[in-house]
């Protein structure tokens, strides 16, 4: 019995080993660290609106998912779970960012157990809101990130929540005229 438990903690840490290797490639020079939106409920509620881009909109949500966090030192966990909720915002900003994310580490933004969590990204999943992707280096490890209409759907929920109007998503027409002028 040890040795069967003791070869699935080695495949657990090499699962493990490979997401710290896709997750080091993905960190930028700013590394982990939280950056405050540059949106307040003041600027919102005077009606101050302009195009936030995708960074702008990004923070707003991490700073979004770091408030639910921070209640959680206060009040009992179970009565604000949303795990549906905080994955969308984890992925939202980790897509803006270009960080490729494991089902763990969504398991983990929702802050419930793995079970629980792979239950919600299949409800994701089947809403059309995130991708699932098998990693190219390890095909243990599967990638998850929103789809296209997911991240559609949070840049205007997150632009509109924090008074800004949310950048629309590039017209293939747009894109040409850039490149010829």
């Amino acid at each position: 019995m040890p040795q069967i438990e003791n070869k699935i903690l080695a495949n657990r840490l090499r699962s493990i080993a490979a997401e710290l290797v896709g997750l080091s490639k993905s960190v930028d020079n700013d590394g982990l660290a939280f950056a405050p939106g540059p949106f307040t409920p003041e600027s919102a509620e005077a009606g101050e609106r302009h195009e936030a881009s995708d960074l702008e909109l990004a923070a707003y949500a991490e700073n979004l998912y770091q408030v639910r966090r921070r209640r959680n030192r206060y009040f009992p966990e179970h009565l604000f779970a949303e795990p549906a909720w905080d994955i969308l915002l984890d992925l939202f900003v980790n897509g803006v960012r270009n960080r490729a994310i494991s089902i763990t580490s969504a398991c983990i933004a929702g802050g419930i157990p793995a079970t629980t969590g792979l239950r919600w990204l299949g409800v994701l999943e089947r809403e059309g809101l995130l991708v699932r992707e098998v990693s190219a280096d390890d095909a243990r490890v599967t990638w998850v990130r929103l789809s296209d209409e997911g991240m559609n759907a949070m840049r205007s929920y997150i632009g509109e929540f924090c008074g800004a109007a949310a950048p629309g998503p590039e017209s293939e027409e747009s894109k040409a005229a850039a490149l010829t002028e």
